[in-house]
C-alpha cells in the first residue's frame, strides 16, 4: 500500500495527536467539566505543545503526564457522576430565584 509504512509509528502519532488536541482544546477554553484553574490551563497547553516536539524522550514524558491528566479528569468525572441528578436540580432551584 505505502512504502515504508510503520503501524507502530502511525498509532503513536495518532495517540499523541488525539491527546494533544484534547489538552490544547481544554487548556485554551479553560473548561472541561467545570472551569479549570489557571495552573491546569497552562500545564495543558504546555504539555500539548511539548507532545508535538520531534524528540522521542520529550514526547514520551509529555504523553505520560498528559495521560495522567486525562486519567485524573476521568476519575474526577466519575466522582461527579455519582451525585444524583435530582440533587443537582434541587441545588440549582434553591439559589436561582
Amino acid at each position: 500500500l505505502v512504502a515504508g509504512f510503520e503501524p507502530v509509528a502511525f498509532v503513536w502519532v495518532a495517540v499523541r495527536l488525539t491527546m494533544a488536541i484534547w489538552l490544547l482544546a481544554t487548556g485554551l477554553s479553560g473548561f472541561e467539566r467545570a472551569a479549570l484553574p489557571y495552573w491546569s490551563r497552562i500545564s495543558r497547553v504546555v504539555l500539548a505543545l511539548t507532545m508535538l516536539i520531534d524528540e522521542p524522550v520529550t514526547q514520551i514524558i509529555a504523553a505520560g503526564l498528559g495521560g495522567a491528566l486525562l486519567a485524573a479528569a476521568w476519575i474526577e468525572g466519575k466522582k461527579d457522576a455519582r451525585v444524583p441528578a435530582a440533587n443537582l436540580l434541587n441545588e440549582e432551584t434553591k439559589g436561582g430565584s
